[in-house]
């Protein structure tokens, strides 16, 4: 018996025209599904690319998990799952926490959103050293030299990040690697901030605002540093970017595009870019080969917006479902 703390939540509610037939609609097909209850009424909720993992129905009630927060409830996921209550009876939803379990990679791709404003909070011991051993990880694997600044305000204490909007940041990550691997780099930057927020920590992907501190982390001959990442305890859970276009204008797909590819599309168009530019394409090759490309950019950073929504697309997609080209 799962026992529930009960957390209003606003939904929008959609009465049902007569004579018109429900929509037939998988609850895990796409973002937007819709979900025909048991009083006539339509729920639409904003689900995205299949993060669904229990659906139970009882006579009259029906629970809907919710991993991670669908972006109309603005509120922090705190590494907690979520079902959405339906009753009958009495004509409400509720939101209802069910346990207190670490979000999967795909929940964190839903939950994360840019955070600029940090509360002064440290990073516990336990957490700075699960961040470490994944850098560690990404800086063998993909040679680069990712580090992690802990306790250090100096990098944004500047006029050019208080301009930027950033304050209370002590933490973040220095994005080093080869001149060159920008791709590279923004790929295993994007796999830290995801780890980041499973652990209830947030980020943000920052190029400009901010003064470089090179005495609190190295930068080798043939390196450069092309990014910080911000990252501590937010003061708000920040805000999604509305997305003004479709899937099919990022990528290029002969025939029906497979349901692994449209999830790997969601999980890329969710991705931070820098000013939201989203400059990059996937394309479908023949076995299931994916070919991902960065589009030209006036303001810079596309190699790098594209090594992170590679990231979100291999997760959203399932790596075992395709190949890069």
């Amino acid at each position: 018996m799962v026992a529930f703390s009960k957390m209003a939540a606003k939904i929008r509610f959609f009465p049902l025209r007569r004579k018109q037939k429900p929509p037939q609609r998988s609850l895990n097909s796409c973002s937007g599904a819709r979900f025909l209850n048991s009083f006539g009424l339509v729920v639409r909720l904003n689900l995205l690319f299949g993060v669904v993992v229990e659906r139970e129905f009882h006579g009259l009630h029906g629970l809907l998990p919710v991993c991670g927060f669908a972006t109309e409830f603005n509120q922090a996921v705190d590494c907690k799952r979520y079902f959405l209550f339906f009753s009958e009876k009495e004509k409400f939803i509720s939101l209802q926490l069910v346990n207190e379990s670490i979000m999967t990679l795909q929940e964190a791709i839903v939950a994360r959103h840019s955070v600029r404003q940090y509360l002064e909070k440290p990073i516990e011991a336990e957490k700075v050293a699960q961040l470490q051993a994944l850098i560690d990880e990404c800086n063998k694997e993909g040679k680069l030299h990712l580090q992690l600044v802990t306790n250090e305000p100096k990098a944004f204490a500047s006029g050019m990040a208080k301009y930027g909007g950033f304050k209370g940041v002590g933490n973040y990550i220095a994005v080093v690697g080869p001149k060159g691997e920008d791709v590279k780099l923004g790929y295993y930057g994007e796999k830290v901030v995801l780890l980041a927020q499973t652990l209830g920590l947030n980020t943000c992907w920052v190029g400009l605002s901010y003064k470089k501190q090179p005495d609190q982390y190295q930068v080798l001959d043939g390196e450069s540093l092309v990014a910080v990442i911000a990252l501590g305890y937010g003061a708000n859970q920040g805000n999604a970017h509305p997305q003004k276009k479709g899937i099919e204008h990022f990528c290029h797909v002969d025939g029906v595009m497979p349901y692994w590819f449209r999830r790997g599309m969601e999980a890329a168009l969710l991705s931070p870019t820098a000013v939201n530019q989203q400059k990059f394409e996937f394309i479908l090759h023949e076995d299931n080969r994916v070919e991902a490309k960065a589009r030209f950019s006036f303001i810079g950073y596309a190699d790098l917006d594209l090594g992170i929504a590679k990231c979100h697309f291999k997760i959203g997609a399932g790596e075992e479902n395709f190949s890069w080209v």
